[in-house]
């Protein structure tokens, strides 16, 4: 396997912004990084999605994709803060800060191949007038390499590789065999940080860039060009959640700058105009290249109407959440928005764009930025509803997890044919109920007597709510049964979807319950052929906002069968099979046997009125039918 590696020096001087624009822009690069000057950022790399290993202003990070930690260990070099003891007498300068060194030892996920990865920071090179400076960086020098070697005797047949910032020192020898990278490009006339590796590492597309720092950054493309390792099985890739995607597409824009007159290209690809203030574009634009674009529900280049669609769907809090919006300014008067990356107790790393180092909302372009949650400018926060939930501080958030929409499955196999006479009693599976079976069920012994599963009633056509369905579904939540919803239907030309999207919105199902279902007894008027395209776009809304086909109650002959499962109805004291509609050549999959009338059996131990009583085909599983 090949990787990028990539060194990046930091610069404590620099502001927060700048800083944290510069580790953007190489971990877009690398795959393993290392970074001096960083000790206050460990948090800032974390957030780009790697893994970190630390030792003060050293940090070496790498993609947990990629590679597993096998190893890692730092130490001090060079104790600073002392008069110079090894200069020349009475000479009474400082030696300057601590120097550390930090290793980690990196395994392959994909070959099993192993890489020892050291880092570095050097004192400052001597000129005329600080020779004494000299015997310091031989001795932290010296030290480092000792360290090395340490860690090379514990992980034998690891590829060394070596980076650090080695302070314009014009030769660097380590005694440890290695080859330097020469880089192409230079800061000023001096080099100050270098690469070396084993001379079994193939190196490729070794180059420098800009940072926006005082230094350049250095990568290139390693490689193993001796004896190939044992393979060993690879790990599949954990598919990237909604809000991964979100950031990693924020992130890649950090360093992009506006042109004159606020001229950028966010505003065209969130369908605004372009040369005015842009960082609501910016945020809508980014929810629109990562597929996502549906959770902004007011896109708008105004931050307050962006706010106003989060407030509406009550997912607005006061405290961040990982790819939430925050929007800044005053709560009468919003000015400035941008992305949640990361947050802690104090601060939120946010990627925004017109913004610049200062952080005002008048910027020259994309930058990633650590500001503090409760400072008095920042209002509050929209939380988009991620497929797989969002993370936050909110603790009334954490006790009331936003819905879910639950993950598509796909369709499993049909049930098999029922193999009975007429006379067999049908076992009960389950039941479906609505506001007319009014009573208290004694749940045990229904569940005793075999009810494996409930549905109840939510809506009928697009102006009724079952006043019986929300505390019938907390009842049976709380008897861990599994549980659906149904619409009774009332077809009229064109209005499938206005009724689906009714339905939806009162029945709300979560992942864990069962399909929706689709109650079919009546056709409104309609031609055969009519009804099914009806059932159609009712199926088709379902599943676009669910991502599963809903279950058909039915008996109609529908001209073409929906990708849905099957539920048919017959009462008969003889317990006759059911009709099942020509197109659904796969059989049924529940059949509806009793109405609390006709039926064998038919009433339900624990269940103190008539209701209906309903049986699995044989060999289907309810999981089947669960989101």
């Amino acid at each position: 396997m090949s990787f990028t590696l990539c060194h990046c020096a930091g610069n404590m001087f620099q502001p927060t912004a700048k800083r944290l624009a510069a580790y953007a822009r190489a971990a877009a690069r690398g795959d393993v990084l290392t970074f001096t000057e960083a000790s206050k950022d460990h948090d800032a790399i974390k957030s780009l999605g790697l893994s970190v290993s630390t030792m003060v202003e050293l940090v070496v990070a790498w993609s947990p994709i990629l590679f597993d930690r096998v190893d890692s260990g730092g130490k001090l070099v060079l104790e600073g803060g002392k008069a110079g003891a090894l200069g020349s007498k009475g000479d009474n300068r400082k030696r300057g800060p601590n120097r550390y060194c930090l290793w980690v030892v990196l395994k392959e996920k994909s070959t099993g191949q192993k890489w020892l990865i050291g880092t570095y920071h050097g004192p400052a090179k001597p000129d005329t007038g600080q020779k004494w400076r000299q015997p310091l960086a031989n001795l932290a020098q010296k030290n480092f390499a000792a360290e090395i070697r340490k860690a090379q005797a514990l992980h034998p047949g690891a590829q060394l590789v070596v980076t650090g910032d080695f302070n314009r020192r014009r030769t660097v020898n380590l005694g440890l065999g290695l080859t330097e990278l020469k880089t192409p490009g230079t800061l000023g006339s001096s080099r100050y940080d270098r690469i070396q590796v084993d001379p079994d590492v193939k190196s490729s597309g070794l180059t420098t860039f800009a940072t926006g720092l005082d230094h350049l950054a250095v990568s290139v493309r390693l490689s193993v060009t001796g004896a190939t390792p044992t393979p060993v099985p690879a790990r599949p890739e954990v598919p990237m959640t909604s809000t991964d995607k979100l950031i990693a597409t924020a992130k890649k824009y950090v360093g992009v700058r506006e042109g004159r007159n606020n001229d950028n290209r966010f505003a065209a690809k969130a369908g605004f105009p372009n040369h005015q203030a842009w960082c609501a574009s910016f945020v809508v634009a980014v929810f629109k290249e990562a597929g996502l674009g549906s959770l902004i529900t007011t896109p708008s280049p105004g931050v307050d109407q962006l706010a106003a669609g989060f407030k509406r769907a009550k997912r607005w809090s006061e405290y961040p959440a990982i790819g939430a919006v925050v929007c800044f300014g005053k709560p009468s008067d919003l000015n400035h928005t941008g992305i949640v990356v990361a947050y802690d107790a104090d601060t939120i790393t946010t990627v925004e764009g017109n913004t610049n180092d200062d952080g005002s909302r008048e910027g020259n372009g994309v930058y990633l930025k650590k500001r503090q949650r409760r400072a008095a400018n920042v209002v509050g926060y929209g939380y988009p509803a991620f497929a797989e939930g969002i993370k936050s501080a909110d603790p009334s958030w954490a006790r009331k997890p936003p819905v879910v929409k639950p993950t598509p499955r796909p369709d499993l196999p049909k049930p098999g044919k029922p193999t009975r006479k007429d006379g067999d009693p049908w076992p009960i599976d389950g039941i479906d109920l609505s506001h007319h079976n009014d009573g208290k069920i004694d749940w045990p012994k229904a569940k005793a007597a075999g009810v494996k599963f409930v549905y109840h009633k939510a809506t009928q056509d697009t102006d009724f709510v079952d006043n019986a369905y929300a505390k019938r579904r907390a009842e049976v939540k709380a008897q861990g049964l599994p549980f659906g919803a149904y619409h009774y239907a009332e077809p009229r030309v064109g209005d499938a979807t206005r009724q689906a999207r009714k339905f939806l919105s009162v029945a709300k199902p979560k992942a864990g319950d069962l399909r929706p279902m689709l109650d079919l007894e009546e056709t409104g008027g309609l031609s055969m052929a009519a009804l099914t395209v009806w059932v159609r776009e009712f199926v088709a809304e379902v599943k676009r906002q669910t991502g599963n086909t809903p279950v058909i109650y039915t008996k109609f002959d529908l001209t073409a069968a929906p990708a849905a499962y099957l539920w048919t109805a017959r009462y008969s004291n003889v317990n006759a099979l059911p009709h099942v509609p020509k197109v659904w050549a796969d059989g049924w999959t529940i059949h509806q046997f009793s109405n609390g009338e006709f039926g064998v059996p038919k009433r339900c131990p624990g269940i103190p009125f008539p209701c209906d009583l309903n049986t699995l085909a044989p060999g289907f599983d309810l999981d089947n039918i669960t989101l």
